[in-house]
């Protein structure tokens, strides 16, 4: 799967596992990729201020073989680079400000698409497909997504649960069943409300799906399938970082992969919208 992932969303997504003088290497490589090409491993350990086995290191934990093998997955990116919107835009032009701001969201959810993993995907829909109950789980600003997620997928029939209190979430999490499936939206996957949530569905024996910007995060290890979303780059506030548009971007697309598998939903989904829009949009 690194061979269809960037460089820079490799980093980016394991880089709460790395320590402070492999993030040091990390640091300058997301800020001097163009220099980077054609830096020797001795010539980057000068430039970041690490050691060489530290380099090695750090290339090793986000998934290359080696500096050598980073090197290359990076030129191959600096000689195609995505120019899709400027590196800096002028924050006095509103809207040209707006444009930059939704082509960054666009590009999170573009960037998202390298993290797919076929047999995941195939074993997620087949998970939701098969439960008693999906419960949607979800702590401060993923909890509107976990009520987003509830209400898509209950428009198919199946039955969902979700609540927004913490108590509320833990207490559903008890009353799960073998046979029902847990879906959690973590941005860091660490947020310690989801881990004890995962913690209690583990011990009741159901699966579960965890939705989080991070490959290595401690709730991806109890999570029966992990889905991958980018990281956003932080662009002049800290809050654009926890931005939720790649989060509901893959709920959006579960829910259309799972209508285009099972066509009698479908129809079953368009009648009923069609019948509740005439009766409520009129």
């Amino acid at each position: 799967m690194n061979d269809n992932i960037s460089v820079k969303s490799l980093i980016q997504s394991n880089y709460p596992t790395l320590h402070s003088a492999e993030k040091k290497v990390a640091d300058y490589i997301l800020n001097h990729s163009d220099a980077i090409v054609n830096y020797s491993v001795s010539e980057l350990s000068d430039k970041s201020k690490a050691s060489e086995a530290t380099i090695v290191r750090t290339c090793k934990k986000i998934g290359y073989q080696g500096y050598y093998h980073l090197k290359i997955a990076l030129a191959k990116e600096v000689i195609n680079p995505d120019d899709g919107y400027p590196s800096e835009t002028d924050v006095s032009d509103i809207a040209s400000l707006a444009t930059f701001l939704l082509k960054k969201q666009a590009e999170d959810l573009i960037q998202s698409a390298q993290f797919f993993d076929e047999k995941i995907l195939k074993r997620v829909l087949a998970m939701i497909a098969e439960c008693d109950t999906l419960y949607f789980f979800g702590a401060g600003n993923s909890n509107p997504l976990a009520v987003y997620g509830a209400y898509k997928f209950g428009q198919f029939g199946i039955k969902t649960i979700v609540h927004i209190s913490p108590e509320m979430q833990l207490n559903a999490a008890y009353a799960m069943g073998k046979r029902d499936v847990a879906f959690g939206i973590s941005n860091s996957g660490s947020t310690n409300l989801m881990l004890d949530i995962f913690n209690v569905v583990k011990q009741r024996g159901a699966k579960s799906v965890c939705v989080t910007n991070y490959i290595k995060s401690p709730l991806s290890k109890i999570s029966t399938c992990q889905l991958t979303t980018a990281v956003s780059d932080k662009i002049f506030f800290e809050a654009f970082d926890s931005t939720r548009v790649p989060a509901m971007g893959m709920i959006d697309m579960l829910v259309l992969l799972f209508m285009h598998q099972d066509k009698t939903r479908y129809e079953l989904y368009r009648s009923r919208e069609e019948f509740l829009g005439s009766k409520f949009k009129g």
